[in-house]
C-alpha cells in the first residue's frame, strides 16, 4: 500500500499535516522566520500557547460548572410541552437548532472539522439534511410501530415498546434458542438505527465503485511503476537520501507472526474458530485501498463494523461472543492498518529513516497494546458498572454491544428475514457514484461535479449512532467557517494558524479533562448542571416516543 497511499504526493492525510504543523511549531527554533512574509506577525508557538490557555480556562465552564452547554436545545425552549417539537429539536432527538459550545463534545467522534476540506463538508451537509432531517421524520411519523419508540435510540425493542430482552431467547447467553426467538418475536429498531444499517451497506459498494471510476487509472499507473518512479517527487527524492526503504519481507514476517498470535488467542479463549481470520483479512484487504484513498484525501474514516457483524452472524450463527470477536478483528485490522500507513506518511513528511520508523511503530504498538490490555483487564475486574454510572458515558460501547446482540445472537438469517430491504442498499450504493461520474465526463467544465463524493457523504453519517445528530450542525458550521470563509478571505491566516488552532483547542481540552477528572462532582445543583436528568438538555420530550412516554429514563445519558 505504500506505493498508493504513502509515496504519492496527492495522498496528503490531513490529520498527519496537523501533526507535522504541531511538531514543527514545537521543535523548530526559528519557526517565525516567515514573519516578514506574512501580515500576521504573532509566532505560531505564542499563538498555540494563548489559544490552548484560553481553551483550558473556558473548558471548566462546560466540563465542570455548566455541562448543559455541551447539549443546548435552543429552539426547543420555544415550546417545551410539544412532543413532536421536542423530538425534532431536542439534542437527544434530531437536534434541529441544537448547539454545542464544547470543543470536546463536538470533536469526540468526528475529529476536528478543520481537517476536512470544504467540499467534503458540503457533501456531508447535503447527505445529513436529506437523510436525517427529511427522510427520518417521514419514516418515523408514517410508521405506527415506530411511533412507540423514541426518535433517536440505538436500543432494540419488543413490539410492545419495551426494551428487547435477549436473555429470553438464548440458552446460555451465547447461543440462540430459535423456538424461544420465534415466540418472543423480532427485535424492532428505531428508523434512525435502521437507516444506519442501510447507509453502511450502501457505503461498502459505493466506495469500491467510486474508487474504480475516479482512481482506477491512478492505481494502475502506480502498480506498473517501479519504486524509484513511484517516489519521484520532492519528498521521495529527499527520503532516498535519508535511508533505505523497508523490504517487503519485513512486513510479511510481521503479518505472519501477528496472524499466528490472533489464531492462538481465538482458539485458547474460545472466542471463535481461528480459520475465520482468513475471511476477515480477505475482506479488509479488498477494502483497504479504497478506504485508504478516502482517508488520505478527505480525512474521513470508513466504518466496517456493521458489515463485519452481518458476515459474522452469517457464518457464526447465533453466537454473540463469536460475532463480537469477528467484528472486532474486522474493524480493528482495517483501522490499525490505516493508522500504520498514516504514520509512515508522517515519516515521509518529516524525513524519518523508513527502517527506524518501522521499528519504532512495531515497538510502540507492542507496548501500547500490552498497556491497553492491562488497563482493560483492571477496569473489567474492578469497575464492572463503570458504563452504568451517570458520571461516565460509554456510547460507543453500548452501540457495539447492541449490534453484537442483535446480529450475533439473533443471527444474520433472522435479521435479513425481518429487514430484507437492507440488502438492496448494496446495489443502491454501487449505483450512486455512476451518474455523477458520467455527468462529470460529459460536462468536464462544470466545476462542482468533480466534488460530488458519495462515499464521503455516507461515511460520516454511518456513525450515527453513537454520534448524536445534533453534533453535526455545530461541527459543520465550524468547518465551513475555517475551511471556506477564513481560507478564502484570510488565506495567510489559515495557512499559518488553522492547524495550530485545532491542536491548541485539543490540548486545552486535554489539560482541562485531566484536572477535572481528579475533582468531585460540582456540589451546587442548578439548571446549568442538570445534564444527568432526563430533560438535561432543556427539552424533556426529546427522548420520548410519539405519545410522550419516556421508555428509558436514562436514555439521554446512555447515548
Amino acid at each position: 500500500m505504500r506505493r498508493y497511499l504513502v509515496w504519492p504526493a496527492g495522498m496528503i492525510f490531513p490529520n498527519i499535516l496537523l501533526k507535522c504543523a504541531t511538531f514543527r511549531m514545537l521543535h523548530e527554533k526559528k519557526n517565525d522566520d516567515d514573519l516578514r512574509l506574512s501580515t500576521w506577525k504573532m509566532g505560531r508557538f505564542r499563538f498555540f500557547l494563548i489559544a490552548s490557555i484560553v481553551q483550558f480556562v473556558y473548558y471548566w465552564i462546560p466540563g465542570y460548572f455548566m455541562p448543559i452547554l455541551t447539549s443546548f436545545s435552543v429552539i426547543c425552549f420555544m415550546n417545551q410541552n410539544n412532543i413532536v417539537f421536542g423530538q425534532l429539536t431536542g439534542f437527544y432527538g434530531l437536534g434541529i437548532g441544537a448547539l454545542q459550545l464544547d470543543w470536546q463534545s463536538v470533536t469526540a467522534f468526528l475529529q476536528s472539522p478543520i481537517l476536512y476540506p470544504w467540499w467534503a463538508l458540503f457533501n456531508i451537509l447535503i447527505g445529513f439534511i436529506g437523510i436525517y432531517w427529511i427522510i427520518i421524520p417521514i419514516l418515523y411519523y408514517t410508521n405506527t410501530n415506530a411511533k412507540n419508540l423514541p426518535m433517536f435510540s440505538s436500543n432494540s425493542y419488543a413490539r410492545n415498546g419495551s426494551r428487547y430482552n435477549y436473555s429470553l431467547i438464548t440458552n446460555d447467553n451465547r447461543h440462540l434458542n430459535q423456538r424461544a426467538y420465534e415466540l418472543y418475536g423480532d427485535p424492532v429498531l428505531t428508523p434512525i438505527f435502521s437507516v444506519t444499517f442501510c447507509i453502511q451497506f450502501a457505503l461498502i459498494t459505493a466506495i469500491i465503485v467510486h474508487t474504480i471510476l475516479y482512481h482506477g487509472k491512478f492505481i494502475l499507473k502506480q502498480f506498473n511503476m517501479s519504486a524509484d518512479e513511484a517516489t519521484n517527487d520532492v519528498h521521495g527524492a529527499l527520503m532516498a537520501k535519508v535511508g533505505k526503504e523497508v523490504p517487503e519481507y519485513w512486513y510479511t514476517l510481521l503479518f505472519l507472526s501477528l496472524f499466528v498470535c490472533a489464531a492462538i488467542v481465538c482458539e485458547l479463549a474460545t472466542l471463535m474458530p481461528w480459520y475465520y481470520l482468513f475471511l476477515i483479512i480477505s475482506i479488509d484487504f479488498i477494502l483497504l485501498l479504497p478506504s485508504g484513498i478516502v482517508k488520505a484525501i478527505t480525512n474521513q474514516d470508513i466504518e466496517l463494523d456493521l458489515l463485519m457483524s452481518l458476515l459474522g452472524g452469517l457464518v457464526l450463527k447465533g453466537n454473540a461472543v463469536a460475532n463480537m470477536t469477528f467484528r472486532t478483528y474486522g474493524y480493528t485490522i482495517q483501522r490499525r492498518s490505516l493508522t500504520f500507513i498514516a504514520c509512515l506518511k508522517l515519516g515521509h513528511y518529516t524525513k524519518i529513516p523508513p527502517r527506524a520508523m518501522f521499528t519504532m511503530l512495531v515497538v510502540s504498538t507492542l507496548i501500547g497494546s500490552t498497556l491497553s490490555y492491562v488497563a482493560a483487564y483492571l477496569i473489567i475486574k474492578h469497575l464492572k458498572d463503570l458504563c452504568r454510572s451517570n458520571d461516565w458515558l460509554c456510547p460507543e460501547v453500548r452501540v457495539f454491544k447492541e449490534i453484537s446482540y442483535y446480529v450475533g445472537t439473533v443471527g444474520t438469517a433472522n435479521f435479513l428475514h425481518a429487514h430484507l430491504y437492507t440488502l438492496y442498499f448494496f446495489l443502491i450504493g454501487a449505483l450512486c457514484p455512476i451518474p455523477a461520474w458520467l455527468l462529470h465526463k460529459r460536462f468536464p467544465t462544470v466545476g462542482w461535479l468533480r466534488y460530488v463524493h458519495f462515499p464521503v457523504m455516507l461515511a460520516s453519517l454511518s456513525q450515527i449512532p453513537p454520534i448524536q445528530t445534533a453534533t453535526y450542525p455545530t461541527w459543520l458550521f465550524i468547518g465551513f467557517i475555517f475551511n471556506y470563509v477564513i481560507r478564502k478571505r484570510a488565506s495567510d491566516w489559515w495557512i499559518k494558524y488553522a492547524y495550530i488552532f485545532s491542536a491548541a483547542m485539543s490540548a486545552g481540552v486535554g489539560a482541562g479533562l485531566i484536572c477535572i477528572a481528579f475533582l468531585p462532582v460540582f456540589p451546587v445543583h442548578w439548571w446549568g448542571n442538570a445534564q444527568n436528568e432526563v430533560n438535561g438538555d432543556g427539552c424533556k420530550y426529546s427522548t420520548a416516543n410519539y405519545y410522550g412516554l419516556i421508555l428509558d429514563p436514562t436514555l439521554s445519558t446512555n447515548l
